[in-house]
């Protein structure tokens, strides 16, 4: 591993533990539901760094797709997550129902099955190479449409969370 990747491992792994410490504090607060919200959020983004930092620090080649793996739970949820944050801090409570929680998070909940379950189908990953052949080479990964499907998602959450933020601020 080179030293840059090393370096990137730390910050990562730096920042996983920063978030998961965020996490715990928001939790504990408790004051309100965006306490609580956000500490879902943080512990999402803790889980895709901390997977990402793995994969830096890993060696042999299944070992890095198993925390990249781990990562896609924080990839899938912090979208659908931070939009939760933001109709919540804009006083949307009426769309913060178990039912419309629910089906926000049917898509990510499938996007990390089909992570899980790459080997069958390559829907996320159809191809995973590594640079070279070296033990702890870092890995070249194509992306499927299950990839594209969670970017157009995550983007569209995105957006219309700074619509409903926009708008709540004005």
């Amino acid at each position: 591993m080179s030293a840059e990747h090393s370096i990137l491992g730390i910050i990562l792994l730096i920042s996983a533990i920063i978030l998961l410490y965020l996490s715990f504090y928001s939790l504990k607060k408790r004051s309100s539901n965006l306490y609580f919200y956000f500490s879902l959020l943080t512990l999402s983004v803790f889980l895709w760094c901390l997977g990402s930092a793995m994969e830096f620090f890993s060696v042999q080649m299944w070992a890095k797709i198993f925390w990249i793996k781990i990562s896609y739970i924080g990839v899938a949820t912090a979208a659908p997550l931070w939009f939760i944050v933001i109709l919540e801090y804009a006083q949307h409570e009426k769309y913060l129902k178990p039912g419309y929680i629910g089906m926000l998070m049917v898509l990510p909940l499938v996007i990390i099955l089909l992570a899980f379950t790459n080997d069958l189908h390559g829907l996320i990953w159809p191809t995973i190479t590594p640079v070279s052949s070296a033990a702890s080479s870092l890995l070249i990964y194509t992306h499927g449409l299950g990839f594209w499907v969670n970017i157009t998602y995550s983007f569209i959450l995105i957006i219309l969370g700074l619509i409903v933020d926009r708008k709540s601020v004005v």
